[in-house]
């Protein structure tokens, strides 16, 4: 390979070997210039991820005089038992269809004296969910 050389600069710094790695002084990047000036572009997030996002991000709510930060997805579960408590049949469907996926149904969570409490409360959740319509999974 021959080796070219450009002219020498007015400061006198000798001869400046170009080739392999070695552009021509001329067509090098200026110094604090970027090849890439607008950089990588920036990927679109799928509808999982921003959906991820969303429900993760925090949201203040007022109540009681105070003010409280909780992330979208415990705020939503808050609406719809605050709902569904308050009569609104919708939001009872709802909370009963998410305790019926997302609740297990096998453990029996109340202390063992509070069997009157937790006898009432079973009763109280078959009315409504013969009321509303929905069925447990096992029952479809």
């Amino acid at each position: 390979m021959t080796s070219r050389s450009s002219p020498r600069s007015a400061k006198g710094e000798g001869k400046y070997e170009v080739g392999y790695g070695r552009p021509p002084k001329k067509t090098q990047f200026k110094s604090g210039q970027s090849g890439n000036p607008r950089g990588r572009p920036k990927v679109e997030k799928s509808l999982e991820a921003a959906l991820n996002d969303a429900l993760k991000a925090k949201v203040k709510l007022r109540g009681n005089g105070k003010e409280r930060v909780v992330s979208s997805i415990q705020a939503f579960a808050l609406r719809v038992v605050t709902d569904a408590i308050q009569g609104k049949a919708s939001a009872q469907k709802t909370l009963l269809a998410l305790m019926a996926r997302f609740l297990p149904t096998t453990a029996d969570p109340a202390p063992a004296g509070n069997a009157d409490a937790v006898a009432m409360l079973r009763d109280e959740i078959e009315l409504m969910v013969k009321r509303s319509g929905v069925l447990p999974p096992d029952e479809k």
